[in-house]
């Protein structure tokens, strides 16, 4: 069977190739790698875009952003999905 070929490229301007994972407190490894994330509720995610080292602060309104989240550590009043 042949196999969707964006399955393994994280290019955050392709579409989605799977479901969302609802970001909540509690850390999360998404894999693959998030393409994009939707906040429905504006608010604070600490986690890792693939091109991050380390832990980094996002503030982030309502909307849709094109940030290839591969971990998220923890939330603050944010809600939404990542879209991988």
């Amino acid at each position: 069977m042949a196999t969707n070929r964006r399955m393994n490229v994280t290019d955050t301007n392709d579409s989605g190739t799977g479901p969302g994972q609802i970001v909540v407190a509690g850390a999360q490894v998404f894999d693959p790698p998030g393409r994009y994330i939707i906040v429905s509720t504006a608010g604070t995610i600490t986690g890792q875009l693939i091109e991050d080292t380390a832990d980094v602060i996002y503030v982030l309104p309502v909307g849709v952003h094109k940030l290839a989240f591969k971990s998220a550590t923890s939330s603050s009043a944010l809600v939404g999905c990542v879209v991988r």
